[in-house]
């Protein structure tokens, strides 16, 4: 808890709401379910999310990029079950290039983690926000963390 009285506090103020990916200038209208397979391995996913996918030998990679966001967790529930399918000992989610994460995609990697106990997850990049939704939701760091 903060112990400054509320008088020492700024005074927050209302904004307006954000527009929709459809509304902002420059910004393709989105189609709903519209996830499709690239020749590179990636999915370009309805949303702003990149999801791609990367053997290494030893170890798996998942990259995500963009945003990830409430209307992009079934793309990310869909990469982390083929990060996890691919059966290796370390699968590594690179979120370098994440510029959005809410706390519904990081409870999705998070929880990923916990239910598959013969696979050791590592976060990869993590940085500003999207680092701080992964420490709020993980204190434990249960999910290790390499930057």
């Amino acid at each position: 808890m903060n112990a400054q009285s509320s008088q020492a506090r700024s005074h927050l103020r209302l904004v307006p709401g954000v527009p929709s990916s459809d509304d902002r200038p420059g910004r393709a209208p989105s189609t709903a379910g519209s996830a499709r397979a690239t020749p590179s391995g990636a999915f370009d996913c309805e949303g702003t999310l990149k999801v791609t996918h990367e053997d290494k030998g030893a170890l798996w990679v998942m990259a995500l990029a963009g945003e990830a966001d409430l209307t992009t967790r079934e793309e990310l529930a869909r990469g982390l079950a083929r990060a996890l399918s691919s059966e290796r000992d370390v699968v590594v989610v690179d979120v370098a290039a994440l510029d959005f994460c809410d706390s519904l995609c990081a409870t999705a990697v998070i929880e990923a983690n916990c239910n598959a106990p013969d696979t050791q997850m590592v976060l990869l990049g993590g940085h500003g926000m999207v680092t701080r939704v992964f420490d709020l939701l993980d204190p434990g760091e249960t999910l290790a963390r390499h930057a």
